[in-house]
């Protein structure tokens, strides 16, 4: 039993020291092969600066890093480097440089490589991969980018977003949004900013995702309609507002529609502010503030006596903001000390336009309100 005992513990520690054997390895061959890389990186960075500098004129400092003669694993370094640090001026290149380094790219073969990397196992190719077809703004690679939305990995799934920004195809816009949806999405912040990039010729897919399933997808096509300032949605915009069961989908469009409305919705507001959800009836408000017409004056001072604090506070800020007109109907609230004159008073004070007696009102009503509070519940 003590010899079993003694080779079962011989075989363990034999075992333990193989992995730590193994571990110490594999992490000596990473550091020098990151500190091989980094060298590279510093080899090729003059040439690729002087490519940069000279707007893609003077390729021939980096053809001839590339060509230069080695190990087959230091030459496809030295192409990947370069190809790194190219990237990493492409956010900040305009005019006529970008256009001669992408033609740069594609004629050595980078193009084709990237293709071939959306396949790698790894990670971090597949991003390189995506952000260099992105930069090189090719059709043809518009679908292979879009299967990188489902990538497992979801750097690569923001990085192929920004890719499909940069091609400014209308055709993406449907991709992008449902990629806001399903079990692997792309955070908000890139496809927002790849939909606003496309621009435009996407504006009809957008209008379509108002009806998506999806609270997702819809709250990202309002948004971005928005920005674009679609007028022509105004309608759809209210009916949304009345009657969408997702909460922030009808807030978002309250705030679509405080971006392109017109005096002319107003009324429609006005009708929307019977809502019960006082999320949504703020929100109206502000987008009644920011057209800022004179006929939203009736709105504001009827949002006034809400009984959410935060929609009244918002509709008194909204009319001191609005002139002699606004702060004139602020005025006549105060003088009354009823509905909603602790939020006119407030608004006005912050010009220094209530009076002493006034602020003493809402002083006495403050201490009241905490007077009348229930005592908290005790434990016994």
């Amino acid at each position: 039993m003590n010899t079993f005992l003694a080779i079962d513990t011989a075989l363990m520690t034999a075992l333990v020291l193989l992995i730590v054997v193994a571990t110490i390895t594999r992490k000596t061959f990473a550091d020098r092969r990151d500190a091989r890389f980094a060298n590279i990186l510093d080899s090729v960075r003059p040439a690729v600066f002087k490519l940069v500098s000279t707007d893609g004129k003077d390729q021939r400092p980096l053809l001839e890093e590339l060509e230069r003669e080695g190990p087959r694993s230091e030459r496809a370094m030295r192409r990947r480097a370069t190809n790194l640090q190219l990237l990493r001026f492409a956010d900040n290149l305009r005019g006529d440089v970008v256009q001669e380094i992408r033609e740069f790219l594609i004629s050595q073969g980078f193009s084709r490589e990237a293709a071939e990397d959306l396949r790698s196992r790894s990670p971090w190719k597949r991003a390189l991969a995506v952000q260099e077809l992105g930069f090189l703004a090719d059709d043809d690679y518009l679908y292979a980018l879009v299967r990188r939305l489902d990538d497992r990995d979801e750097a690569v799934r923001i990085a192929a977003a920004r890719a499909l920004g940069n091609l400014r195809d209308a055709a993406a816009t449907a991709h992008l949004l449902a990629a806001r949806d399903g079990k692997r999405t792309v955070p908000y912040g890139p496809v927002s900013h790849s939909l606003l990039k496309i621009g435009p010729p996407g504006v009809p897919n957008l209008i379509d995702a108002l009806g998506h399933p999806s609270f997702r997808v819809r709250r990202m096509a309002i948004d971005v309609l928005g920005e674009l300032g679609v007028s022509q949605i105004d309608q759809e915009l209210i009916r949304i507002l009345r009657t969408d069961r997702d909460t922030l989908v009808r807030v978002r469009a309250a705030h679509a529609v405080g971006r392109i409305g017109t005096s002319e919705v107003l009324s429609q507001l006005y009708a929307s502010l019977q809502a019960e959800n006082a999320d949504i009836r703020g929100s109206i408000i502000r987008a009644v503030a920011r057209i800022g017409a004179r006929g939203s004056l009736p709105v504001l001072r009827r949002a006034l006596d809400d009984d959410d604090h935060a929609t009244a506070r918002a509709a008194a800020r909204a009319l001191i903001e609005m002139g002699d007109s606004g702060r004139a109907i602020l005025r006549a609230r105060a003088a009354s000390l009823g509905g909603g004159a602790a939020y006119a008073i407030e608004a006005l004070d912050t010009l220094g336009l209530a009076t002493d007696a006034q602020r003493e009102w809402v002083r006495t009503l403050n201490r009241a309100a905490v007077d009348e509070a229930p005592e908290p519940a005790t434990v016994g």
